[in-house]
């Protein structure tokens, strides 16, 4: 199994370890609600060195990724991203990727499941292409900072922002003399940053910010909470709400992943049909579940004890209870549906539970629930 750069530091504040995609990360730190409510108040740090990362290098680097990916690469500027798919001729994932275009290269974030799959995929049509790929999952990491008060801590220790709130917009920045990608992300329903950084510096990036955090009400947080706060936020995450035998419309990320205008890539003729004939078969929904032992990944929908779908994810939400991501029918997947699962009655609801960054805190999907 293999260890995140910082597992020493990790044990030293008390976590409690997990495997993950075959690396040690940390679970929690003693109080997921602590952690929760830090994110959602103030700031949360998490590791996400996990996550697979890439470098592309070579004048034909967004001309190559544009013709493999579902959105636009090639008009992309310096400083600028975007969210997209790679897939299969059918149309089904192979894995999600976060791109990232800069002066010299375009850095890649994928999730770990997916990372030697994307990787030999993109090594497999480079053929020709003045295009060279190097793979840095385990010689650079990822911190990401989730929370109202994370534009405020990363402007404080590193002095500088990504210009403006656009998704994926970034900036370089160097600290202790080793250069650092600092990334807009929304993955919690928040104003939140990732930072990739060399292995070597990710010790005192670390350290600085863990200083910097007094008084701020942030705190480490682990993958309970995390996976907690990415379904409050309706993210569907590739290895657990999406897999290789899911089409991109199927999970309702088509909107950010997806450019129907762009022309050709892998699997675009159906992701177009499907689009044009206006609906695919099965539909990612939000449910509210009752209280009970949740539900697991896999676990049936039942409608009128008809099977309907199947639960992706569930969790027990600190402000909203037991919810859960899952896939059903289509024509089952309007707002307010009740279904059975595993004995426990759930409700759809609109996605996502819960989002500071669309919404005003006032709205009634971030309302607290009633008690």
């Amino acid at each position: 199994m293999k260890q995140i750069p910082l597992s020493t530091t990790h044990a030293r504040l008390g976590a409690v370890f997990a495997e993950f995609s075959g690396w040690e990360i940390p679970r929690h730190y003693g109080d997921s609600a602590k952690e929760h409510s830090a994110v959602r108040g103030g700031a949360g740090l998490c590791d996400r060195s996990f996550l697979g990362k890439m470098r592309v290098c070579g004048k034909d680097r967004q001309e190559f990724l544009h013709s493999l990916v579902s959105n636009n690469v090639k008009s992309l500027r310096a400083s600028e991203g975007t969210y997209a798919t790679l897939l299969t001729p059918k149309g089904k994932m192979l894995g999600d990727l976060w791109i990232y275009v800069c002066e010299e290269d375009c850095l890649i974030l994928t999730e770990a499941c997916a990372a030697q799959t994307i990787a030999q995929t993109l090594e497999k049509y480079i053929l020709m292409s003045d295009v060279s790929l190097e793979n840095q999952t385990e010689s650079h990491g990822v911190l990401s900072i989730f929370g109202p008060h994370s534009a405020h801590l990363v402007r404080t220790l590193l002095g500088e922002l990504p210009a403006g709130a656009k998704k994926w917009k970034h900036v370089s920045r160097i600290f202790h003399g080793s250069p650092i990608l600092i990334a807009r992300n929304e993955y919690t329903g928040e104003e939140g940053f990732d930072l990739l950084a060399a292995r070597d510096v990710l010790g005192n990036l670390w350290s600085t910010l863990r200083q910097e955090v007094s008084g701020m009400s942030a705190l480490p947080i682990g993958w309970d909470t995390l996976e907690i706060l990415r379904v409050e936020a309706g993210i569907p995450r590739f290895g657990q709400d999406m897999d290789k035998e899911t089409i991109p419309l199927e999970a309702g990320i088509e909107a950010s992943a997806i450019d129907f205008h762009k022309g050709c890539y892998i699997g675009q003729e159906i992701i177009s049909r499907a689009a044009h004939r206006g609906h695919v078969n099965r539909k990612l929904i939000g449910l509210k579940l009752s209280p009970g032992c949740l539900p697991a990944t896999g676990d049936t929908i039942l409608r009128e004890g008809t099977r309907a779908g199947e639960i992706t994810t569930a969790v027990s939400s600190p402000r909203f209870g037991p919810i859960a991501l899952g896939y059903i029918h289509r024509d089952l997947a309007a707002t307010g549906e009740n279904f059975l699962v595993g004995g426990l009655s759930a409700q759809t609801v609109d996605l996502p539970f819960y989002s500071r960054m669309a919404e005003s805190p006032t709205s009634p999907r971030n309302a607290e629930p009633a008690p």
